[in-house]
C-alpha cells in the first residue's frame, strides 16, 4: 500500500508550494538494520542509549565480580594470617631450641671449669 505525503516549508520569506512524496511501509528489519548500522553508533542519542544498555547489561556481572573480589580478598587475608601464625609458632620453637641449647652449653662449660 502506498502512502502519500504533502510537504511545504514556511520561513521568513514565505511559504513554498506543496511537494508530493510517496512511500511504502516495510517490515524488513534487515534492510533497516543495514541502513542504520554505521550511523546509529555515531549519534549523541545513540551514545546515551548505549550507556544505558551497557549499564543495565553489566549490572549483574559487576555485582558478581564485586562478590568474587571480596571472597578472594578474604581468602588471601585468611591464608596470610594462617601463614604468619605458623611462622610465628616456628620462630618461637627455634627461639626455645636456641635458649635450651645455650643453657645446655652454659651448663657443660660450667662442668668443665
Amino acid at each position: 500500500k502506498d502512502f502519500w505525503f504533502y510537504v511545504r516549508s514556511v520561513n521568513l520569506v514565505g511559504k513554498s508550494a506543496f511537494v508530493e512524496a510517496s512511500g511504502r511501509a516495510s517490515n524488513d528489519a534487515e534492510g533497516y538494520l543495514g541502513l542504520f548500522r554505521e550511523k546509529i553508533g555515531k549519534l549523541h542519542l545513540a551514545q546515551g542509549l548505549w550507556e544505558l544498555i551497557d549499564n543495565s547489561q553489566l549490572a549483574d556481572e559487576m555485582a558478581e565480580m564485586k562478590t568474587t573480589i571480596t571472597e578472594t580478598r578474604n581468602e588471601i587475608t585468611q591464608t596470610v594470617s594462617k601463614t604468619l601464625e605458623d611462622q610465628s609458632a616456628t620462630i618461637q620453637q627455634i627461639q626455645r631450641v636456641q635458649r635450651d641449647t645455650n643453657d645446655d652449653l652454659a651448663a657443660l662449660y660450667m662442668l668443665k671449669v
